[in-house]
């Protein structure tokens, strides 16, 4: 399995849906027909949910009407996303999301879920050390800075703010907001249209195992119909992330993969004013692409991963978003 394909996987199952930024990157098919575990979070011990948590059609229904009704209400939705990134103390933004999660808000939930799962996988990774036979012992921040030599992930400079934003979760003896992968059920349990993708992602991994198999076709059906839903939004954070889903969903054409994922990314950077929504993903990218120049910006690398394909991704980026504005978009888009 070559090293492109390697990160894609242990990003999502490390970090378990925490920042779908860090998945973002070439996704290479390995050729010689060998395939990998699916991506998938590992298995964690359950808390209980909250009693809305959503079991069907009715009650997620019911949870949508309840949101839109809060959402009408004088005060602005939360701009969930932009919280988090600016947020240094995670135990804090857990604190002003728990409550509407509990209310049925799968934004709340959904983020809710990254920040909590952020510091279950990530820190842990990063600074607690478990040796067989000894108890864990937590790394200080000169290791843990050390330790991101050996990935790619994160930057050294990172460590300082994953430590502030970590320390008082990981310090906690149980889990007072939650499991964050409950909270990435329950996001999607409501239509969460990233929580959607997440799942999609899985689903659409898992296609490639044995893909002429039942299970395989089933698989990829449903990951299509996912992302074509959760398409209903026009959010360049759901279009960047739907582009790996599209490539995993080609099989046997790794050009195609290629022209796939990245004219979904052109499309969500067509969505905000010089690219500004992938700011995010161009800081985590060239975390590992060592091509990336400081002059660059998203659109350039865009660019340079497409080369003589990127009239071919414009004109599908184009489509994509028209398509969406008009509600015509099919699976076949896909």
């Amino acid at each position: 399995m070559n090293n492109s394909r390697s990160l894609v996987i242990a990003a999502a199952v490390l970090l378990a849906g925490v920042s779908w930024w860090l998945v973002s990157e070439p996704r290479e098919r390995d050729t010689a027909g060998a395939r990998s575990t699916p991506a998938r979070a590992p298995d964690l011990p359950k808390t209980a949910l909250p009693d809305t948590v959503a079991k069907n059609a009715t009650e997620i229904a019911t949870a949508k009407k309840h949101v839109a009704v809060a959402a009408s209400a004088d005060a602005p939705a939360p701009d969930w996303s932009r919280r988090l990134e600016e947020s240094d103390d995670f135990w804090a933004f857990a604190e002003s999301a728990i409550g509407l999660a509990k209310n049925g808000d799968g934004d709340a939930r959904y983020w809710l879920a990254l920040a909590l799962n952020e510091c279950e996988f990530v820190y842990s990774m990063y600074f607690l050390e478990t040796l067989p036979g000894k108890p864990p012992r937590r790394r200080t921040l000169d290791e843990a800075r050390q330790r991101t030599a050996q990935n790619s992930f994160y930057k050294a400079d990172d460590m300082n703010l994953l430590e502030k934003r970590c320390s008082r979760l990981n310090q906690a003896k149980d889990a007072p907001f939650g499991i964050g992968n409950d909270w990435m059920d329950a996001a999607f349990a409501v239509g969460n249209p990233l929580a959607q993708l997440n799942v999609a992602f899985n689903k659409a991994v898992i296609g490639t195992q044995d893909p002429e198999s039942e299970k395989a076709r089933d698989a990829r059906s449903e990951a299509r119909k996912l992302v074509l839903d959760a398409t209903r939004t026009s959010d360049p954070d759901v279009l960047l992330r739907a582009g790996d889903t599209a490539a995993w969903l080609v099989i046997k054409d790794e050009g195609e993969a290629k022209r796939r994922r990245l004219s979904w990314t052109l499309a969500a950077c067509q969505r905000t004013p010089d690219c500004e929504g992938l700011a995010l993903w161009q800081k985590f990218r060239c975390n590992w692409d060592s091509q990336c120049q400081p002059y660059e910006t998203p659109w350039d690398i865009i660019r340079r991963d497409a080369g003589s394909d990127f009239d071919e991704v414009e004109r599908r980026a184009r489509e994509l978003n028209e398509k969406i504005d008009a509600g015509t978009l099919e699976e076949s888009d896909i």
